[in-house]
């Protein structure tokens, strides 16, 4: 069942970024044929958001618990569930609180829980010796699927330099346990000038 691997990646991706609302994306999954995304409507002062994931890749992890199950061969299907729960957490907490949001935080947040929910399934499995790895996987080059208008590739490429200039100095502090979470949580909850003006050093 999609639940139960679904709701453990959400809990894990909450507890490291810090964020604070309550409601579970699995009430908002809507499996699909094709498509990934997170599709919100707004009209007036009503809002309607459904996580979109493909049938063939929640039926791919269906039965997998996460760290116990984490390892590279998963890294792609697993960074697609994370990126959707993370865009879905990131527009909650900005609804609870009334704030905008823009597409590319959405996208930067993304892929910064990627790289922060790898690490912590390392982490917890004994692993810390396939981080580098995780990031050259993850960083080494930006990926941009084939439904990505040229109009969005600003955007994504901006969202994945940011991204890996902050993942990059994760690495280079070498912090592990609260520290290294709370770096995380220090960028989830930092404003938006403050996280787009990382730059690679």
């Amino acid at each position: 069942m999609a639940e139960s691997f679904i709701a453990e990646i959400d809990e894990k991706i909450k507890s490291i970024t810090g964020s604070i609302h309550d409601l579970q994306p699995i009430d908002f999954l809507i499996p699909t044929e094709n498509k990934n995304a997170l599709v919100v409507s707004e009209a007036e002062s009503f809002v309607d958001v459904a996580v979109c994931i493909r049938k063939d890749l929640l039926e791919r992890l269906s039965g997998k618990s996460f760290p116990r199950d984490f390892d590279l061969q998963l890294l792609p299907d697993i960074s697609v569930v994370v990126e959707e729960l993370s865009h879905f957490n990131r527009y909650c907490d900005h609804a609870m609180r009334n704030q905008p949001l823009s597409a590319l935080e959405l996208e930067l947040q993304a892929e910064v829980d990627k790289f922060a929910f790898a690490l912590e399934c390392l982490h917890e499995r004994n692993e810390n010796h396939l981080r580098e790895q995780i990031f050259s996987v993850l960083f080494d080059e930006c990926k941009l699927g084939d439904w990505v208008t040229d109009e969005e590739v600003e955007r994504y490429q901006k969202a994945h330099e940011v991204a890996r200039a902050f993942c990059r100095s994760i690495l280079d502090q070498s912090k592990a346990g609260s520290t290294e979470r709370q770096l995380f949580q220090d960028f989830f909850s930092s404003t938006y000038e403050e996280r787009i003006s990382i730059r690679s050093k």
